[in-house]
Protein backbone atom coordinates (compact mmCIF):
# COMPACT_ATOMS: atom_id res chain seq x y z
CA UNK A 1 0.00 0.00 0.00
CA UNK A 2 1.48 3.41 -0.95
CA UNK A 3 2.15 5.97 1.75
CA UNK A 4 1.37 9.69 1.79
CA UNK A 5 3.22 12.13 4.02
CA UNK A 6 1.57 15.51 4.51
CA UNK A 7 3.32 18.29 6.42
CA UNK A 8 3.09 22.04 6.90
CA UNK A 9 5.89 24.57 7.28
CA UNK A 10 5.71 27.97 8.93
CA UNK A 11 7.67 31.19 8.48
CA UNK A 12 9.03 31.63 12.01
CA UNK A 13 12.56 30.81 13.18
CA UNK A 14 12.97 27.18 14.25
CA UNK A 15 15.60 26.25 16.80
CA UNK A 16 17.97 23.31 16.46
CA UNK A 17 16.42 20.35 18.24
CA UNK A 18 16.87 16.62 18.77
CA UNK A 19 13.61 14.71 18.37
CA UNK A 20 12.51 11.37 19.81
CA UNK A 21 9.36 9.22 19.72
CA UNK A 22 10.26 6.42 22.15
CA UNK A 23 9.97 7.00 25.87
CA UNK A 24 13.53 5.79 26.49
CA UNK A 25 14.84 8.18 23.78
CA UNK A 26 16.69 5.35 22.09
CA UNK A 27 15.67 6.87 18.75
CA UNK A 28 17.00 10.35 19.54
CA UNK A 29 17.77 12.16 16.30
CA UNK A 30 20.78 14.21 15.38
CA UNK A 31 20.43 17.97 15.98
CA UNK A 32 18.21 19.45 13.24
CA UNK A 33 16.03 22.44 12.58
CA UNK A 34 13.04 20.73 10.96
CA UNK A 35 10.89 17.99 12.46
CA UNK A 36 10.07 16.65 8.98
CA UNK A 37 13.67 15.49 8.60
CA UNK A 38 13.39 13.49 11.84
CA UNK A 39 10.02 11.98 10.94
CA UNK A 40 10.94 10.90 7.42
CA UNK A 41 14.39 9.67 8.37
CA UNK A 42 13.14 7.59 11.31
CA UNK A 43 10.75 5.37 9.34
CA UNK A 44 11.76 1.70 9.34
CA UNK A 45 10.92 1.45 5.65
CA UNK A 46 12.40 4.05 3.29
CA UNK A 47 9.95 6.14 1.30
CA UNK A 48 9.95 4.68 -2.20
CA UNK A 49 8.90 6.03 -5.61
CA UNK A 50 5.29 4.93 -5.03
CA UNK A 51 5.11 7.01 -1.85
CA UNK A 52 4.33 10.71 -1.90
CA UNK A 53 5.72 13.47 0.33
CA UNK A 54 4.05 16.87 0.26
CA UNK A 55 5.27 19.97 2.11
CA UNK A 56 2.69 22.78 2.24
CA UNK A 57 3.94 26.35 2.71
CA UNK A 58 2.71 29.90 2.37
CA UNK A 59 4.69 32.25 0.10
CA UNK A 60 6.49 33.63 3.16
CA UNK A 61 7.33 30.20 4.55
CA UNK A 62 8.58 29.12 1.13
CA UNK A 63 11.26 31.80 1.26
CA UNK A 64 12.05 31.73 4.96
CA UNK A 65 12.09 28.02 5.76
CA UNK A 66 11.77 25.89 2.66
CA UNK A 67 14.41 27.38 0.38
CA UNK A 68 16.30 29.34 3.02
CA UNK A 69 16.26 29.11 6.84
CA UNK A 70 14.94 31.88 9.08
CA UNK A 71 17.57 32.91 11.63
CA UNK A 72 16.41 35.96 13.54
CA UNK A 73 15.96 38.89 11.16
CA UNK A 74 17.89 37.20 8.35
CA UNK A 75 17.36 34.22 6.09
CA UNK A 76 20.29 31.87 5.49
CA UNK A 77 20.24 30.82 1.83
CA UNK A 78 19.96 27.14 0.87
CA UNK A 79 19.66 25.85 4.44
CA UNK A 80 15.93 25.33 4.52
CA UNK A 81 13.84 22.17 4.67
CA UNK A 82 14.41 21.55 0.97
CA UNK A 83 18.12 21.05 1.62
CA UNK A 84 17.39 18.70 4.53
CA UNK A 85 15.09 16.61 2.35
CA UNK A 86 17.68 16.52 -0.42
CA UNK A 87 20.12 15.00 2.07
CA UNK A 88 17.56 12.32 2.94
CA UNK A 89 17.10 11.58 -0.73
CA UNK A 90 20.83 11.18 -1.23
CA UNK A 91 20.91 8.74 1.69
CA UNK A 92 18.14 6.69 0.09
CA UNK A 93 15.63 7.43 2.86
CA UNK A 94 13.15 9.12 0.51
CA UNK A 95 12.68 8.92 -3.26
CA UNK A 96 10.86 12.15 -4.05
CA UNK A 97 9.19 15.11 -2.42
CA UNK A 98 7.24 18.17 -3.53
CA UNK A 99 6.29 21.57 -2.19
CA UNK A 100 2.83 23.12 -2.55
CA UNK A 101 2.09 26.80 -2.00
CA UNK A 102 -1.08 27.54 -0.03
CA UNK A 103 -2.81 30.77 1.10
CA UNK A 104 -2.39 32.16 4.59
CA UNK A 105 -5.81 31.01 5.75
CA UNK A 106 -6.92 34.43 6.90
CA UNK A 107 -10.50 33.87 5.69
CA UNK A 108 -13.01 31.05 5.39
CA UNK A 109 -12.48 31.04 1.64
CA UNK A 110 -8.73 30.65 2.04
CA UNK A 111 -9.15 27.85 4.59
CA UNK A 112 -11.35 25.93 2.15
CA UNK A 113 -8.70 26.41 -0.53
CA UNK A 114 -6.12 24.88 1.80
CA UNK A 115 -8.50 22.01 2.53
CA UNK A 116 -9.02 21.34 -1.17
CA UNK A 117 -5.31 21.54 -2.00
CA UNK A 118 -4.38 19.05 0.69
CA UNK A 119 -7.23 16.67 -0.10
CA UNK A 120 -6.30 16.58 -3.78
CA UNK A 121 -2.80 15.37 -2.89
CA UNK A 122 -3.99 12.37 -0.90
CA UNK A 123 -3.53 9.11 -2.75
CA UNK A 124 -6.66 6.90 -2.64
CA UNK A 125 -6.34 3.85 -0.38
CA UNK A 126 -2.95 4.98 0.89
CA UNK A 127 -1.48 5.08 4.38
CA UNK A 128 -1.56 8.65 5.64
CA UNK A 129 1.12 10.16 7.86
CA UNK A 130 0.11 13.68 8.84
CA UNK A 131 2.49 16.12 10.54
CA UNK A 132 0.90 19.16 12.21
CA UNK A 133 3.91 20.31 14.24
CA UNK A 134 4.18 23.62 12.41
CA UNK A 135 0.45 23.98 11.90
CA UNK A 136 -0.90 27.49 12.01
CA UNK A 137 -4.18 29.00 13.26
CA UNK A 138 -7.07 26.82 12.08
CA UNK A 139 -4.91 23.95 10.82
CA UNK A 140 -5.52 21.53 13.74
CA UNK A 141 -9.29 21.76 13.23
CA UNK A 142 -8.87 21.54 9.46
CA UNK A 143 -6.66 18.45 9.85
CA UNK A 144 -9.25 16.70 12.03
CA UNK A 145 -12.01 17.26 9.49
CA UNK A 146 -9.71 16.37 6.61
CA UNK A 147 -8.76 13.03 8.16
CA UNK A 148 -12.38 11.88 8.49
CA UNK A 149 -13.30 13.25 5.07
CA UNK A 150 -10.40 11.43 3.41
CA UNK A 151 -11.12 8.16 5.18
CA UNK A 152 -14.64 8.20 3.81
CA UNK A 153 -14.03 9.44 0.27
CA UNK A 154 -10.53 8.11 -0.45
CA UNK A 155 -10.42 5.17 1.95
CA UNK A 156 -7.09 6.27 3.39
CA UNK A 157 -5.74 4.60 6.51
CA UNK A 158 -4.48 7.13 9.03
CA UNK A 159 -1.28 5.65 10.43
CA UNK A 160 -0.03 8.64 12.42
CA UNK A 161 -0.74 12.29 13.22
CA UNK A 162 2.57 13.72 14.39
CA UNK A 163 3.16 16.70 16.64
CA UNK A 164 6.68 17.65 17.69
CA UNK A 165 6.44 19.27 21.12
CA UNK A 166 9.31 21.74 21.12
CA UNK A 167 7.86 23.49 24.18
CA UNK A 168 8.22 20.28 26.19
CA UNK A 169 11.92 20.16 25.34
CA UNK A 170 12.36 23.81 26.22
CA UNK A 171 10.54 23.34 29.54
CA UNK A 172 12.76 20.36 30.36
CA UNK A 173 15.82 22.48 29.60
CA UNK A 174 14.56 25.28 31.84
CA UNK A 175 14.14 22.86 34.73
CA UNK A 176 17.62 21.45 34.16
CA UNK A 177 19.13 24.95 34.21
CA UNK A 178 17.25 25.88 37.37
CA UNK A 179 18.50 22.74 39.11
CA UNK A 180 22.10 23.50 38.11
CA UNK A 181 21.83 27.13 39.27
CA UNK A 182 20.41 25.97 42.59
CA UNK A 183 23.54 23.82 42.97
CA UNK A 184 25.79 26.74 42.07
CA UNK A 185 26.97 25.12 38.82
CA UNK A 186 26.80 28.24 36.67
CA UNK A 187 29.48 26.97 34.29
CA UNK A 188 27.44 23.82 33.61
CA UNK A 189 24.46 26.06 32.83
CA UNK A 190 26.49 27.87 30.17
CA UNK A 191 27.56 24.58 28.59
CA UNK A 192 24.03 23.19 28.63
CA UNK A 193 22.73 26.29 26.83
CA UNK A 194 24.87 25.39 23.81
CA UNK A 195 23.38 21.91 23.47
CA UNK A 196 20.12 21.49 21.46
CA UNK A 197 17.06 20.61 23.52
CA UNK A 198 15.45 17.19 23.21
CA UNK A 199 11.80 17.32 22.17
CA UNK A 200 9.25 14.48 22.04
CA UNK A 201 7.15 13.73 18.97
CA UNK A 202 3.73 12.53 20.02
CA UNK A 203 1.22 10.68 17.88
CA UNK A 204 -2.18 12.38 18.00
CA UNK A 205 -3.78 9.50 16.14
CA UNK A 206 -5.10 8.31 19.48
CA UNK A 207 -7.53 11.25 19.39
CA UNK A 208 -8.66 10.17 15.96
CA UNK A 209 -9.18 6.69 17.38
CA UNK A 210 -11.35 8.11 20.17
CA UNK A 211 -13.36 9.97 17.55
CA UNK A 212 -13.89 6.66 15.74
CA UNK A 213 -15.15 5.04 18.92
CA UNK A 214 -17.41 8.01 19.63
CA UNK A 215 -18.96 7.83 16.17
CA UNK A 216 -19.36 4.04 16.40
CA UNK A 217 -21.01 4.22 19.81
CA UNK A 218 -23.28 7.07 18.72
CA UNK A 219 -24.30 5.19 15.58
CA UNK A 220 -25.21 2.15 17.67
CA UNK A 221 -26.99 4.11 20.40
CA UNK A 222 -28.94 6.47 18.16
CA UNK A 223 -29.69 4.29 15.16
CA UNK A 224 -29.09 0.75 16.40
CA UNK A 225 -26.49 0.39 13.65
CA UNK A 226 -23.56 -1.83 14.76
CA UNK A 227 -21.51 -1.60 11.53
CA UNK A 228 -18.94 0.95 12.75
CA UNK A 229 -18.62 -0.76 16.13
CA UNK A 230 -18.09 -4.13 14.44
CA UNK A 231 -15.39 -2.70 12.15
CA UNK A 232 -13.50 -1.21 15.08
CA UNK A 233 -13.53 -4.47 17.02
CA UNK A 234 -13.18 -6.98 14.18
CA UNK A 235 -9.42 -7.59 14.48
CA UNK A 236 -8.89 -7.38 18.23
CA UNK A 237 -12.27 -8.63 19.44
CA UNK A 238 -13.69 -10.75 16.59
CA UNK A 239 -16.15 -12.58 18.85
CA UNK A 240 -17.70 -9.31 19.96
CA UNK A 241 -17.77 -8.01 16.39
CA UNK A 242 -19.59 -11.12 15.16
CA UNK A 243 -21.87 -11.12 18.20
CA UNK A 244 -23.01 -7.51 17.91
CA UNK A 245 -23.67 -7.97 14.19
CA UNK A 246 -25.62 -11.18 14.77
CA UNK A 247 -27.65 -9.58 17.54
CA UNK A 248 -28.54 -6.51 15.47
CA UNK A 249 -29.30 -8.50 12.33
CA UNK A 250 -31.66 -10.69 14.32
CA UNK A 251 -33.71 -7.62 15.19
CA UNK A 252 -33.45 -5.96 11.78
CA UNK A 253 -34.56 -9.11 9.97
CA UNK A 254 -37.15 -10.26 12.53
CA UNK A 255 -35.24 -13.37 13.53
CA UNK A 256 -37.04 -13.95 16.80
CA UNK A 257 -35.82 -17.53 17.05
CA UNK A 258 -32.19 -16.36 16.89
CA UNK A 259 -32.81 -13.64 19.43
CA UNK A 260 -34.51 -16.02 21.85
CA UNK A 261 -32.57 -19.26 21.40
CA UNK A 262 -29.26 -18.93 19.53
CA UNK A 263 -27.70 -15.52 20.22
CA UNK A 264 -25.43 -15.64 23.27
CA UNK A 265 -26.44 -12.23 24.54
CA UNK A 266 -25.07 -12.75 28.05
CA UNK A 267 -21.60 -13.39 26.61
CA UNK A 268 -21.96 -10.33 24.40
CA UNK A 269 -22.77 -8.18 27.42
CA UNK A 270 -19.74 -9.53 29.27
CA UNK A 271 -17.48 -8.79 26.31
CA UNK A 272 -18.45 -5.11 26.35
CA UNK A 273 -16.47 -4.74 29.56
CA UNK A 274 -13.35 -6.12 27.85
CA UNK A 275 -13.35 -3.69 24.94
CA UNK A 276 -10.49 -1.25 25.09
CA UNK A 277 -8.94 -2.96 28.14
CA UNK A 278 -5.51 -2.88 26.49
CA UNK A 279 -6.00 0.48 24.80
CA UNK A 280 -4.31 3.75 25.69
CA UNK A 281 -7.85 5.12 25.66
CA UNK A 282 -9.25 2.80 28.31
CA UNK A 283 -10.26 5.63 30.65
CA UNK A 284 -11.85 7.66 27.86
CA UNK A 285 -13.58 4.65 26.32
CA UNK A 286 -15.21 3.46 29.53
CA UNK A 287 -18.14 5.94 29.52
CA UNK A 288 -18.88 5.12 25.87
CA UNK A 289 -18.77 1.38 26.50
CA UNK A 290 -21.03 1.74 29.51
CA UNK A 291 -23.60 3.33 27.21
CA UNK A 292 -23.26 0.42 24.76
CA UNK A 293 -23.74 -2.01 27.65
CA UNK A 294 -26.85 -0.16 28.82
CA UNK A 295 -28.26 -0.39 25.30
CA UNK A 296 -28.32 -4.19 25.31
CA UNK A 297 -29.00 -4.57 29.03
CA UNK A 298 -32.75 -5.44 28.57
CA UNK A 299 -31.79 -8.56 26.59
CA UNK A 300 -30.73 -11.90 28.12
CA UNK A 301 -29.78 -15.25 26.67
CA UNK A 302 -32.51 -17.85 26.23
CA UNK A 303 -35.67 -15.96 27.09
CA UNK A 304 -38.83 -15.22 25.13
CA UNK A 305 -38.89 -11.79 26.71
CA UNK A 306 -36.15 -10.76 24.32
CA UNK A 307 -38.94 -10.42 21.80
CA UNK A 308 -40.56 -7.71 23.89
CA UNK A 309 -37.19 -5.99 24.37
CA UNK A 310 -36.86 -6.09 20.58
CA UNK A 311 -40.23 -4.34 20.23
CA UNK A 312 -38.95 -1.45 22.35
CA UNK A 313 -35.70 -1.41 20.32
CA UNK A 314 -37.76 -1.15 17.11
CA UNK A 315 -39.87 1.66 18.52
CA UNK A 316 -36.75 3.55 19.57
CA UNK A 317 -35.23 3.26 16.10
CA UNK A 318 -38.25 3.76 13.87
CA UNK A 319 -38.40 0.09 12.78
CA UNK A 320 -42.18 0.01 12.89
CA UNK A 321 -42.78 -3.01 10.64
CA UNK A 322 -40.25 -5.13 12.53
CA UNK A 323 -41.74 -3.95 15.84
CA UNK A 324 -45.24 -5.01 14.81
CA UNK A 325 -43.98 -8.44 13.72
CA UNK A 326 -42.00 -8.93 16.93
CA UNK A 327 -44.99 -7.94 19.06
CA UNK A 328 -47.35 -10.39 17.37
CA UNK A 329 -44.96 -13.33 17.31
CA UNK A 330 -43.67 -12.74 20.84
CA UNK A 331 -47.20 -12.79 22.26
CA UNK A 332 -47.72 -16.10 20.44
CA UNK A 333 -44.40 -17.41 21.78
CA UNK A 334 -45.36 -16.32 25.27
CA UNK A 335 -48.51 -18.50 25.15
CA UNK A 336 -46.64 -21.48 23.64
CA UNK A 337 -43.87 -21.29 26.20
CA UNK A 338 -46.30 -20.93 29.12
CA UNK A 339 -48.34 -24.01 28.14
CA UNK A 340 -45.99 -26.43 26.35
CA UNK A 341 -42.50 -25.04 26.99
CA UNK A 342 -39.85 -23.06 25.10
CA UNK A 343 -38.59 -26.17 23.31
CA UNK A 344 -41.78 -26.08 21.23
CA UNK A 345 -41.56 -22.46 20.08
CA UNK A 346 -40.90 -23.45 16.46
CA UNK A 347 -43.66 -26.04 16.23
CA UNK A 348 -46.17 -24.68 13.65
CA UNK A 349 -49.11 -26.54 15.20
CA UNK A 350 -48.55 -25.03 18.63
CA UNK A 351 -48.04 -21.55 17.17
CA UNK A 352 -51.17 -21.73 15.06
CA UNK A 353 -53.13 -22.96 18.06
CA UNK A 354 -51.82 -20.07 20.19
CA UNK A 355 -52.86 -17.63 17.46
CA UNK A 356 -56.32 -19.23 17.50
CA UNK A 357 -56.88 -18.90 21.21
CA UNK A 358 -55.55 -15.32 21.18
CA UNK A 359 -58.23 -14.59 18.61
CA UNK A 360 -60.71 -16.21 21.06
CA UNK A 361 -61.51 -19.28 18.95
CA UNK A 362 -62.84 -21.85 21.39
CA UNK A 363 -62.40 -24.88 19.12
CA UNK A 364 -59.14 -26.33 17.73
CA UNK A 365 -60.96 -27.53 14.58
CA UNK A 366 -59.32 -24.94 12.33
CA UNK A 367 -55.92 -25.89 13.71
CA UNK A 368 -56.62 -29.55 12.94
CA UNK A 369 -57.75 -28.67 9.43
CA UNK A 370 -55.07 -26.16 8.38
CA UNK A 371 -52.12 -28.07 9.86
CA UNK A 372 -53.18 -31.64 9.08
CA UNK A 373 -49.96 -32.26 7.14
CA UNK A 374 -47.80 -31.00 10.01
CA UNK A 375 -49.85 -33.03 12.47
CA UNK A 376 -49.22 -36.23 10.50
CA UNK A 377 -45.55 -35.40 10.08
CA UNK A 378 -45.11 -34.72 13.78
CA UNK A 379 -47.27 -37.76 14.67
CA UNK A 380 -49.50 -35.70 16.94
CA UNK A 381 -52.82 -37.18 18.04
CA UNK A 382 -56.11 -35.27 17.90
CA UNK A 383 -56.74 -35.85 21.59
CA UNK A 384 -53.33 -34.41 22.42
CA UNK A 385 -54.04 -31.32 20.31
CA UNK A 386 -57.44 -30.77 21.89
CA UNK A 387 -55.86 -31.09 25.32
CA UNK A 388 -53.13 -28.46 24.89
CA UNK A 389 -55.50 -26.22 22.93
CA UNK A 390 -57.88 -26.19 25.89
CA UNK A 391 -55.00 -25.35 28.23
CA UNK A 392 -53.90 -22.51 25.95
CA UNK A 393 -57.47 -21.24 25.76
CA UNK A 394 -57.81 -21.22 29.55
CA UNK A 395 -54.42 -19.52 29.89
CA UNK A 396 -55.41 -16.73 27.51
CA UNK A 397 -58.90 -16.39 28.96
CA UNK A 398 -57.29 -15.62 32.29
CA UNK A 399 -55.63 -12.74 30.47
CA UNK A 400 -58.54 -11.58 28.32
CA UNK A 401 -57.08 -8.09 27.96
CA UNK A 402 -54.10 -9.56 26.12
CA UNK A 403 -56.44 -11.28 23.72
CA UNK A 404 -58.32 -8.05 23.12
CA UNK A 405 -55.10 -6.20 22.42
CA UNK A 406 -53.89 -8.97 20.15
CA UNK A 407 -57.00 -8.74 18.00
CA UNK A 408 -56.40 -5.01 17.53
CA UNK A 409 -53.06 -5.98 16.07
CA UNK A 410 -54.01 -8.99 13.93
CA UNK A 411 -57.72 -8.76 13.30
CA UNK A 412 -59.29 -7.92 9.95
CA UNK A 413 -58.86 -4.23 10.65
CA UNK A 414 -55.64 -4.67 12.61
CA UNK A 415 -52.71 -2.48 11.66
CA UNK A 416 -50.44 -5.48 11.05
CA UNK A 417 -52.25 -6.11 7.76
CA UNK A 418 -52.03 -2.45 6.87
CA UNK A 419 -48.23 -2.36 7.12
CA UNK A 420 -47.62 -5.83 5.67
CA UNK A 421 -49.65 -4.91 2.58
CA UNK A 422 -47.89 -1.56 2.18
CA UNK A 423 -51.10 0.35 2.84
CA UNK A 424 -52.83 -0.99 -0.30
CA UNK A 425 -56.27 -1.06 1.29
CA UNK A 426 -59.11 1.26 2.18
CA UNK A 427 -58.24 4.00 4.64
CA UNK A 428 -54.53 3.16 5.04
CA UNK A 429 -52.82 4.47 8.14
CA UNK A 430 -50.10 7.11 7.96
CA UNK A 431 -46.54 6.26 9.07
CA UNK A 432 -47.08 8.33 12.22
CA UNK A 433 -50.33 6.51 12.97
CA UNK A 434 -48.64 3.12 12.59
CA UNK A 435 -45.87 4.11 14.99
CA UNK A 436 -48.36 5.55 17.48
CA UNK A 437 -50.53 2.42 17.35
CA UNK A 438 -47.51 0.19 17.96
CA UNK A 439 -46.33 2.28 20.91
CA UNK A 440 -49.79 2.45 22.41
CA UNK A 441 -50.52 -1.27 22.06
CA UNK A 442 -47.13 -2.30 23.39
CA UNK A 443 -47.48 -0.03 26.42
CA UNK A 444 -50.71 -1.87 27.28
CA UNK A 445 -49.54 -5.43 26.56
CA UNK A 446 -46.19 -5.14 28.28
CA UNK A 447 -47.41 -4.87 31.91
CA UNK A 448 -49.99 -7.62 31.36
CA UNK A 449 -47.26 -10.13 30.52
CA UNK A 450 -44.86 -9.03 33.28
CA UNK A 451 -42.07 -7.95 30.96
CA UNK A 452 -38.97 -6.56 32.64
Amino acid sequence: MPRTFISFLGAIEYKETRYYQRADRSDLSEPMYYVQEALLGAQDRPWGPDDTIWIFTTEEALKKNYVGRAAGPTVIPDEGLKSALERLRQKGRIARFDQVTIPNGFSTEEMWRVFKQVFEKLEPKSELYLDVTYGFRSLPMLATILVNYARTLKEVQVKAIYYGVFEAGRQERKEQEEALRASGEEEAVQKLAKIPVQSPVIDLNVFSELQDWTYAAQSFLDAGNPAALARLTDKKYPEFSAGILGFSKAILNCRGYNLVQTENIDALKSMVDQLGAESDLQEQLQPLLEKVGEKIQPFRSGTTRNGFAAVQWCIDHGMVQQGITFLQETVVSYVVEAVVGMQNLNNPVYRYAANGVLNQHESPDKTLQVHSADIRKLKMKEAEIRDFYQKMYEFVQSRREVSQMYKKLTGKDGFRNDINHCGFRENPLSPDDLKHNLEDLFSKIKPLLYVD
